[in-house]
């Protein structure tokens, strides 16, 4: 929830079985009366974590996971993993590459945005 502001909000949401158009970051403007998807990549890829920059709530970051579970596998990680950022209050949203961050597929991703320094985020 927005510190200032308690008519936004973000969600992350991610189902674990199966594909499901209903994965991604969502936000709301109006308190929860309506929620805009506002981070989605694919059925199989889904936000696991969304934080605000405490310095600078217009500044949000989300992680999104590609998983895929049902039961007879179990699918981790991919293309779809990764880190976003958001500089308009979690309306569009870039991804985040380079400047140490790895190459390649991620799996399931944590991270938090340094209170000491905004321009610090630190993942594992």
């Amino acid at each position: 929830m927005h510190p200032k502001n308690a008519n936004t909000s973000w969600l992350r949401h991610g189902p674990r079985f199966g594909p499901n158009a209903e994965r991604g970051v969502f936000r709301t403007a109006d308190g929860g009366k309506t929620w805009s998807k506002v981070l989605y990549l694919d059925d199989k890829t889904g936000a696991i974590d969304v934080e605000f920059d405490a310095n600078n709530p217009n500044v949000v970051f989300a992680a999104l996971y590609q998983v895929l579970r049902n039961p007879g596998c179990f699918e981790s990680g991919g293309p779809g993993s990764g880190l976003y950022r958001s500089s308009d209050g979690g309306v569009t949203w870039d991804a985040l590459q380079g400047n140490g961050l790895p190459e390649g597929s991620w799996d399931a991703l944590r991270f938090s945005v340094s209170g000491a320094d905004s321009n610090r985020v630190y993942a594992m």
